[in-house]
């Protein structure tokens, strides 16, 4: 994943997906974009094989272990003749798997890495961010999911750095479907759109050119 994210965040691949022939030019994309695909077939071969095993040691009467169990469950009862493609087919579990693997596990690690770079230099936060844990949970509970009501400073601190960090210098591609107009500029039908959050969470006329953070240390 590591090593896809870099080659997919290579200014050479927003290249490629400007002019596609550059792909083939050995001494230009060739070598990256044929990277790409060995490292893709690695991860599907990686889900396929979890898919096996999951297949072999399943128990369809019993709660499902985790998200491929449900999926073989649901799979048995509307797939049951196993076709290869639509619906329920292991096809879509697979690049289900992929969409987790791609969405989750990069901008996770990266959210978590930008969070720690960040709050080393504010230590007032670290600060009344422990204060409040401790307060709420105490010192010996892990924090899951249910308790990001409880912790609304802390809860402020992460959506903060989702704000103010660029996970990924260029969005994903899009697409019109139909002719549209926005704001008096009309954007045909098939035209690609590249949407870019950072404008828009850094637009100094929504956030005054202060980051929130700022923020709650003067508070």
């Amino acid at each position: 994943m590591v090593e896809s994210s870099k080659i997919i965040n290579h200014p050479l691949t927003f290249l490629m997906d400007l002019w596609k022939p550059i792909k083939y030019l050995k001494f230009l994309g060739g070598h990256s974009y044929k990277k790409m695909l060995d490292l893709n077939d690695e991860l599907i071969d990686y889900v396929k094989m979890h898919i096996e095993e999951h297949r072999k040691t399943i128990n369809f009467e019993s709660e499902p272990r985790d998200y491929i169990d449900a999926f073989l469950i649901e799979q048995k009862k509307q797939n049951p003749k196993m076709e290869k493609y639509g619906e329920w087919s292991d096809l879509q579990l697979i690049g289900t798997l992929l969409d987790l693997f791609a969405a989750g596990t990069d901008t996770t690690s990266s959210t978590i890495t930008m969070f720690i770079f960040n709050i080393l230099h504010n230590q007032n936060i670290q600060k009344q961010i422990h204060e409040e844990i401790d307060s709420v949970l105490g010192k010996e509970k892990i924090i899951t999911m249910s308790d990001q009501t409880k912790l609304p400073y802390f809860n402020a601190c992460l959506q903060e750095i989702q704000r103010i960090t660029t996970l990924l210098p260029l969005n994903l591609f899009h697409r019109t479907v139909e002719n549209i107009e926005i704001d008096g500029y009309k954007i045909p039908k098939g035209t690609t759109i590249i949407p870019q959050f950072e404008s828009v969470h850094k637009d100094e006329n929504e956030f005054n050119g202060k980051i929130f953070v700022e923020k709650l240390i003067d508070s």
